[in-house]
């Protein structure tokens, strides 16, 4: 009885170790879901392309005005797929709103000392004039980019609020300058943040230099639609074989899924615990039931002698049920000494909560309790139905 009693709470305890865990896994996946990534993902297809430096001249020797067929090649792009039925607007950006992409160093006009100390690097995203509109990313100050900021236009960048943050706390960033890739650009706006590096990290200081006057090879063609943007994604392919068929357009996807991607590895290992703490529930269960009717099968006589000396039903219910109780307390205290050391391991899936929430344990405890009291409840009922006569003479 011992024995087994002692698997039932070791039991008890892996479940309330996995129920934790799970739970702990659902609470940061449900937070991580509510996260705004700074954009609208509904009804946007990305399509990503690369453009070969065979037929598309990618020298740096008179950037960017040297690299004008890129910029010719992704202005038809973007005309010719605006005017496809169902497209609300398009955009060309170097990545897509949940590619971290890559940073450039920068000095700020009058602070040129900051860049010499170490000053950080910025997230860095050329873009076409219509991508905030069409990704939905709000301009906070000053103004978007419009088509004549091109390599004939003045050198423009916009950055988003973290940095407006971080470098001009007390001043607006309106009109100052920044200095990258050998051109000193004028801040024009200022926009909201998007998260970049996914959606549990903080987004980072960012700047935004106008596609035209920052040519890329390799970019993302961003799609607004009126519906289903997956239903458009013929419609684009036809346009990139009109422009030149041998460009094979790649990575195309609803940034509704992109968006759902990037958390795939948190949902697969909450499904995964989930469905372990569902079946390890399940196994305590079984197991407090095994070892409460076995007890209550071996004290049949001794039950029988209480009834006929006037216990009532109800005496021997709670007698069966403290049995049962005694496994459940013994089993959650040693589940939450295993959660609190399991739970570490965790720390670094979670979002919004921490490893050694009080809340999750508490309800995770009673959860394992009332699963006791559960499988205690029939051996007791039925113990509680034994006619006295016939538990006497039971051996």
């Amino acid at each position: 009885q011992r024995v087994r009693g002692a698997l039932v709470m070791s039991e008890m305890a892996l479940a309330l170790v996995l129920l934790v865990g799970a739970a702990l896994l659902m609470q940061s996946f449900w937070r991580l879901r509510r996260v705004d990534p700074g954009w609208t993902p509904t009804n946007v297809l990305r399509v990503q392309f690369q453009l070969p430096r065979t037929r598309y001249p990618q020298s740096y020797a008179d950037y960017p005005r040297s690299w004008s067929r890129i910029v010719a090649f992704e202005r038809e792009l973007v005309t010719q797929t605006a005017a496809l039925p169902g497209v609300r607007r398009v955009a060309i950006a170097s990545n897509d709103p949940l590619d971290a992409g890559f940073t450039n160093g920068f000095v700020i006009e009058g602070r040129e000392g900051e860049a010499r100390s170490g000053q950080a690097e910025l997230a860095t995203r050329p873009v076409s004039a219509d991508y905030f509109a069409t990704v939905g990313v709000p301009v906070l100050q000053g103004r978007a980019f419009q088509p004549s900021d091109d390599a004939n236009g003045a050198s423009v960048v916009i950055i988003n609020e973290a940095a407006a943050r971080k470098y001009f706390p007390s001043d607006s960033p309106i009109g100052h300058r920044l200095r990258f890739w050998g051109t000193w650009r004028t801040i024009v706006g200022v926009v909201g943040n998007e998260r970049f590096a996914g959606l549990a990290s903080d987004p980072p200081p960012a700047m935004y230099p106008p596609i035209m006057q920052a040519p890329m090879s390799s970019a993302s063609l961003l799609v607004r639609t009126e519906g289903n943007p997956e239903q458009l994604t013929g419609s684009v392919r036809g346009v990139f074989r009109q422009l030149d068929r041998a460009i094979a357009p790649y990575g195309i996807a609803t940034m509704d899924n992109v968006l759902d991607r990037s958390i795939a590895q948190q949902r697969f290992t909450m499904q995964l615990l989930v469905g372990f703490a569902a079946l390890a529930l399940g196994l305590a269960l079984i197991g407090v039931y095994g070892v409460v009717s076995y007890g209550v099968a071996r004290r049949t006589h001794e039950m029988g002698v209480r009834m006929a000396l006037g216990a009532t039903r109800r005496d021997v219910v709670r007698h069966v049920l403290r049995d049962g109780s005694r496994l459940a307390l013994f089993g959650a205290l040693l589940g939450i000494f295993g959660a609190l050391v399991a739970t570490r391991l965790l720390s670094t899936q979670l979002y919004g909560v921490t490893a050694s929430d009080p809340l999750t344990f508490a309800i995770a405890a009673l959860a394992i309790i009332v699963v006791a009291l559960v499988g205690s409840y029939v051996p007791a009922r039925r113990a509680s139905r034994i006619a006295p006569v016939a538990a006497l003479q039971a051996d």
